[in-house]
């Protein structure tokens, strides 16, 4: 006996959606700090130890300008380092590394400088 394909295709999706449902049960939200006006957001971490976890990504300020944000999670709470913002008006971070041998912390992005120009952007942690 032949299934109709919509039959196959429904009690696909079902077995899809009830393990994602199961899978996503395991997780759990840990509040960070949103210190933008609006937007705030986190794009990359990296995993130096349990106590040494770094994020970044960006905020926007008031005047709508977007900053650098990086957060570091100390195995209790997560909390915001300064970051340096060269351009005057976007500054993002979208990736990070970090080495568990020294500690040492890397982070790239882009920023526009007073022209418009985009330009990268790397910023180190030792």
């Amino acid at each position: 006996m032949r299934l109709p394909w919509c039959v196959v295709v429904a009690v696909f999706i079902s077995l899809i959606l009830a393990t994602g449902v199961a899978e996503a049960a395991a997780w759990k939200v840990i509040s960070s700090p949103s210190p933008g006006v609006t937007g705030n957001e986190l794009i990359s971490v990296a995993v130096v130890a349990a106590n040494d976890v770094w994020a970044v990504g960006d905020i926007t300020v008031s005047g709508g300008a977007t900053q650098t944000l990086v957060e570091q999670w100390n195995g209790t709470k997560w909390r915001v380092v300064k970051s340096p913002n060269p351009g005057p008006s976007l500054n993002i971070l979208n990736g990070v590394a970090a080495d568990p041998g020294s500690g040492q912390t890397w982070a790239v992005g882009v920023f526009f400088n007073a022209n418009g120009v985009s330009q990268t952007l790397t910023e180190f942690h030792p």
